[in-house]
């Protein structure tokens, strides 16, 4: 498929093959800005979004870090700019999401009581009233590992609970490291399969590299205590190395040294590369200056945490 300026030409696919833009069976929309694709016989979603370059920068990074991911291409369709990837899903498998998960847990009347005992059953800084509660306040490592177990063994399937939780803090990490502002609930998903339980790939990054101008910090939504709701990702790393055992903080440490700038600018021409064109520089600009201001902010936390620590 022919690119132009980076971005593949669905329009122009789709105008040689079939000689018009839109052909009906082949094209679904899901929402104004969503829709799925038939593309040679295999399924694509597409997504309009202002921060195209995000996706694919987002896998970049995360396979790095050997985090699995969704890989993202730029796109055109419909006339409008945005990104497309296959469907990750399995026909033969189960996807459930976090904000599934969360709802699940906290609708029973034990879990409930218990929630409010916590203070966490109010609606301050949840986003998803009518249908989930309590899917933001609760979207927290510890609450998610009980609603995992309480999920599968109400089920009576047993469920790796080290390696799921292992991706869910290496998840974690991605975001703190790339200034995720939207890891909710229900941009993390498990996959059951034939042959277990696991987190499934990550996807939903455009929103990296993006700074709240009322906070001028990033607020990544997946936390990992009750006492993180509405704080922003520094306070966040702070309380996860408060409540982590030396394994979890090395895991960091570990993840943090190995995303430097050097490795940064390798993934952006690994990027360019993979488009065939530069990113526009404004963006890359943005991207190295957010990225080294982010590295700067984290060391001190490090450094603060390990003089503490002594």
């Amino acid at each position: 498929m022919k690119r132009i300026n980076g971005f593949l030409n669905i329009d122009g696919y789709f105008i040689k093959k079939y000689q018009k833009k839109y052909v009906e069976e082949l094209i679904k929309k899901v929402s104004s800005i969503h829709y799925e694709i038939i593309i040679d016989g295999v399924s694509y979603f597409f997504k309009k979004t202002d921060f195209p370059y995000n996706e694919l920068l987002a896998y970049e990074i995360a396979t790095f870090l050997g985090l699995n991911a969704v890989s993202y291409d730029l796109a055109i369709f419909q006339n409008m700019k945005g990104v497309i990837s296959k469907n990750f899903k399995n026909s033969n498998c189960h996807y459930i999401s976090g904000q599934e998960l969360l709802f699940a847990y906290s609708r029973t009347p034990k879990n409930m009581n218990y929630l409010e005992n916590m203070g966490l059953a109010n609606t301050k800084f949840n986003e998803f009233p009518n249908d989930a509660p309590y899917s933001y306040n609760i979207n927290n490592l510890t609450i998610i590992w009980q609603a995992i177990e309480h999920r599968y063994n109400k089920l009576k399937i047993y469920v790796d609970m080290e390696k799921i939780m292992n991706d869910l803090i290496l998840y974690f990490i991605f975001n703190i490291l790339t200034l995720q502002n939207d890891a909710m609930a229900q941009n993390w998903v498990l996959e059951e399969s034939p042959n277990g339980v696991n987190l499934s790939k990550c996807f939903d990054n455009e929103l990296c590299f993006q700074i709240k101008k009322d906070k001028l910090m990033p607020s990544a939504n997946l936390c990992t205590n009750f006492n993180d709701v509405g704080l922003n990702n520094y306070q966040i790393l702070e309380e996860f190395l408060k409540i982590s055992d030396n394994l979890y903080y090395d895991v960091f440490k570990e993840k943090f040294e190995m995303l430097n700038m050097d490795n940064f600018l390798k993934l952006i021409i690994r990027v360019e590369n993979k488009i065939g064109c530069s990113i526009p520089n404004d963006i890359k600009k943005n991207y190295i200056e957010l990225f080294a201001k982010n590295r700067e902010n984290i060391s001190q936390i490090l450094e603060g945490f390990e003089k503490a620590r002594k």
